[in-house]
């Protein structure tokens, strides 16, 4: 089985406050972008994982694949014997949710390729043990994100962004929550031409 766990990007990120683990609590908007790893996993004799394309600087064994895999096979030991590749395309340390990704993707795969029969809720509680955004990736659809970014609400439709005067397009965003005050709905600011101006709404949430 080939899988192809994709990176995603914040939209906007506001820092709540400091918790007592030395996590932040936080607000953002996390949105799934097309440039992917490449994961293939294959029923074997004996566990083993391989990685190549962009060099990592850790050890292989100590790759959130490795984790998720065994995270899972604590709870199901067939999937013990698996042999996982993995190529890695997405950047590292860049903010980018590349090893969340290519941890929930494991998940996922050895989901389907063992007939587990998991739900997402279930992966979602493993995911949320082995990194803050891991989670995010199970469903892996843009979703407004609090808490260390494990609590996800799922975004069910967009608003075209606005423009200035008609002739002034949107030329940034800036994360501005309101979401408390207004019962569902996500409010961000604009700049147009250097101006801030509030009260853009730009998407909304499931209730």
């Amino acid at each position: 089985m080939k899988v192809f766990p994709n990176c995603k990007i914040n939209l906007g990120l506001s820092v709540v406050e400091r918790r007592p683990d030395g996590y932040h609590n936080l607000e953002t908007l996390f949105l799934p972008v097309p440039l992917c790893d490449e994961l293939t996993l294959e029923p074997a004799e004996k566990f083993s994982f391989e990685q190549n394309g962009i060099l990592l600087d850790n050890s292989p064994l100590d790759n959130l694949v490795v984790k998720a895999h065994h995270l899972l096979s604590e709870r199901y030991p067939q999937v013990e014997k698996v042999s996982i590749s993995l190529k890695k395309n997405i950047p590292f340390g860049a903010g980018l949710g590349g090893g969340s990704s290519d941890a929930a993707f494991t998940l996922t795969a050895l989901n389907a390729l063992f007939d587990l029969g998991c739900s997402f809720d279930e992966l979602e509680g493993y995911a949320a043990k082995i990194g803050a955004d891991c989670a995010f990736f199970v469903q892996n659809r843009a979703a407004y994100a609090i808490g260390i970014g494990d609590i996800l609400e799922a975004i069910v439709k967009y608003i075209p962004a606005p423009t200035g005067n008609n002739d002034e397009p949107l030329k940034a965003l800036i994360f501005d929550s309101y979401y408390d005050n207004y019962k569902g709905v996500v409010i961000y600011t604009r700049i147009v031409d250097g101006t801030v101006k509030k009260g853009d709404v730009l998407l909304t949430m499931e209730s």
